[in-house]
């Protein structure tokens, strides 16, 4: 069985100009591997830093982020997908088949 959605794409190339933009350093703080891959690849990508109510309860709604990975030592660095990061970084749909 496959399922189709139509999905927005997030730009890899346009997040790492828009980094670039405002860092000083590509280098992982843990290893100084300067070589990055993004989870999932050239689809759909993003993750949710689920939220908690301190208590042990957790939600399936989160703060979206992009997750980066250390491809030397796998330290995983979160970018915020802010609305306006977003609108600089989504481009067209594509369509996801399961």
């Amino acid at each position: 069985m496959s399922v189709e959605n139509a999905k927005p794409r997030i730009n890899i190339e346009k997040v790492a100009e828009w980094l670039n933009e405002r860092t000083s350093t590509t280098k992982c703080p843990f290893c100084d591997g300067v070589h990055w891959s993004a989870v999932n690849g050239s689809g759909f990508v993003g993750s949710v830093i689920p939220f908690g109510d301190g208590k042990g309860d957790m939600y399936m709604g989160g703060s979206p982020v992009l997750s980066l990975v250390c491809r030397k030592c796998n330290f995983v660095r979160n970018i915020a997908l802010t609305p306006a990061l977003l609108e600089i970084v989504l481009e067209g749909e594509q369509i996801a088949t399961e």
